[in-house]
């Protein structure tokens, strides 16, 4: 894996890594995050996204959708202590209904007026 970093001002930097080939979309896919500070810090920065990212975390926190925040759920939170069936049952709910709804929405954005407009 392979990042980069690019000057977009002064003491501002995107930082880029390129995460593979995708054989979905037939597209390379890469996540980009701007860096407010020295260059010496950007580096730093972008050696613990590439680890980050190594290690399996691909999203950060500020960054993350609603439908990446479910997957992530269904992952590695709803497998302990559930049955098969009742997963499939979570997992159809999200896919069916609130995927739909809220997918794209930023976790941070998300306020309760979203779901009052949901149940509405």
């Amino acid at each position: 894996m392979r990042g980069y970093i690019e000057q977009r001002g002064p003491n501002s930097f995107r930082l880029t890594i390129r995460l593979g080939f995708n054989p979905a979309t037939k597209e390379y896919e890469r996540y980009r995050e701007t860096f407010r500070g020295k260059k010496d810090d950007a580096e730093t920065r972008l050696a613990e996204l590439i680890t980050q990212y190594k290690k399996g975390f691909t999203i950060s926190p500020e960054r993350m959708t609603f439908a990446d925040f479910a997957d992530l759920w269904l992952k590695d939170y709803v497998n302990v202590n559930l049955a098969p069936k009742t997963r499939e049952g979570y997992a159809r709910i999200i896919e069916l209904h609130l995927k739909p709804a809220f997918g794209a929405l930023l976790l941070q954005k998300m306020q309760p007026f979203h779901l009052r407009n949901y149940y509405a």
